[in-house]
């Protein structure tokens, strides 16, 4: 076992085995900017990602605000007169939405995901209401 040690040993020595200092760091950086091109990509996919849903979710929240203002007597506006360029109030405009027009109120319009968050409403002056939000 020795001999085979020894004669292991003295072959590495003989011959230039393993790797410069220089070419380690060379690799390294190499790897480093590649780990940084992957990890800028996917931060953008994330975002592209987030603001997709978020419109979808507004979408989705338009189309309760229209039936929940149909089903009210007369067309009727209900709790969302006189809402104007605001965030959806959770405690009444809301409520009015879940669980019967929608089945969960949407967190996707926000970084901090809250529900209703950056999800605004307006009533234009044809007395529309207008929803409108952004992934922030």
């Amino acid at each position: 076992m020795n001999k085979l040690h020894n004669r292991v040993g003295r072959h590495r020595r003989g011959s230039e085995g393993g790797f410069t200092l220089i070419e380690l760091l060379v690799v390294i950086a190499i790897l480093s900017v590649l780990a940084a091109i992957v990890v800028i990509n996917v931060t953008g996919v994330k975002n592209k990602g987030n603001s997709a849903a978020c419109v979808t979710d507004v979408a989705t929240v338009q189309t309760a605000v229209d039936e929940y203002i149909a089903a009210q007597v007369n067309g009727g506006l209900g709790v969302f007169t006189g809402a104007s360029g605001a965030q959806i109030d959770p405690t009444t405009q809301g409520a009015a939405l879940v669980p019967t027009y929608l089945n969960s109120a949407p967190t996707s319009c926000s970084s901090a995901a809250t529900q209703w968050g950056n999800i605004d409403v307006t009533v234009n002056s044809g007395g529309d209401v207008v929803v409108s939000g952004s992934y922030s």
